[in-house]
């Protein structure tokens, strides 16, 4: 038993596998980093796209808001204030700035 310790053929044999076991060992470790590097930068660009596509909505959403709350203020003069007509034209007039913003971000394609 003590022979096979001593024989240098065995002991080169033995270094050259562990060698070839730790460059395996590096190898497969970059793979993996690298793989891991991938699937976060897949999930970061498809929340990304999730963002915008989120931001895009909340503006569309905004408008009608914006709309309806200037016209809603307690100051005089507003146009239809004294009908039910005014109603219709806020909720019109909303309608078609907010078609019209979706269009705009559409073309640029901000909503995707």
């Amino acid at each position: 038993m003590e022979e096979k310790l001593n024989d240098k053929k065995l002991l080169y044999n033995i270094k050259l596998r562990q060698a070839h076991a730790e460059e395996l060992i590096t190898i497969y470790r970059d793979l993996l980093e690298t793989v891991g590097g991938l699937f976060g930068d897949m999930m970061d660009n498809n929340l990304n796209h999730l963002m915008k596509y989120l931001d895009s909505a909340a503006l569309i959403i905004s408008i009608p808001a914006l709309i309806s709350g200037i016209w809603g203020m307690n100051t005089g003069g507003l146009p239809g204030k004294g009908t039910n007509l005014g109603f219709f034209v806020v909720i019109i007039v909303s309608i078609i700035v907010t078609a019209l913003v979706a269009i705009h971000l559409k073309r640029k394609d901000y909503t995707k």
